[in-house]
């Protein structure tokens, strides 16, 4: 596992060596230490959850996914999760919130996230790949607004607020068909497979 939050790798390290997970590691580095590496194509499926809308700067979503499929093998799957919305959005917060210092809006506040709608999940991640039949899903809230009031609280509350999550996404979120069904915001669940060349059919 990569990660360039310093802070929340060593929170997965601890959790790793309490509960004695085995062939797994946390490394404080990001997908761009893998460019021009010997690590292409040499991965079976990535997972990236809840991290690409975090991406921001010159070295962008666009760019790390374009890093990650390079690095997966002909056959392989990218596997990506995401918030999304009928508008497209990005979201500003008072600090930093995972110490990489991304860019201020202005009035100073710190880039956060983003909330893709139907044309950036195209533009800035399934066109600039030749994924196969890639398998999307939606998930969001029934009542509009329930999602942005369960942020604040997390925010004041801290991890303590997410030992509901459980109870609260069974009541509060629901599958939809397509993202034009929901009433306000969800997330996005993305499978996309990477072609196998002709060459390696053979």
């Amino acid at each position: 596992m990569i990660n360039p939050d310093v802070k929340d790798c060593q929170n997965v390290r601890k959790l790793i060596t309490a509960l004695r997970v085995e062939r797994i590691s946390a490394e404080c580095i990001d997908v761009r230490s893998y460019e021009d590496s010997a690590q292409n194509e040499s991965f079976d499926a990535i997972w990236a959850i809840s991290v690409i809308e975090h991406i921001d700067g010159e070295y962008d979503d666009r760019d790390a996914i374009c890093q990650m499929w390079k690095m997966l093998k002909p056959g392989g799957q990218l596997l990506l999760t995401f918030p999304v919305s009928a508008q497209f959005e990005e979201e500003f917060r008072p600090v930093d919130q995972y110490g990489l210092n991304t860019h201020r809006n202005q009035k100073g506040q710190h880039f956060f996230q983003r909330y893709y709608d139907e044309e950036a999940i195209n533009s800035r991640i399934l066109e600039p790949l030749d994924a196969v039949d890639p398998r999307i899903e939606f998930y969001g809230e029934r009542v509009p607004g329930w999602f942005q009031r369960y942020e604040s609280q997390w925010t004041k509350a801290g991890l303590s607020r997410t030992v509901y999550d459980p109870r609260d996404m069974a009541r509060q979120m629901v599958r939809y068909d397509s993202l034009s069904q929901m009433p306000g915001k969800g997330v996005c669940g993305l499978a996309l497979k990477k072609p196998i060349r002709q060459e390696d059919s053979g």
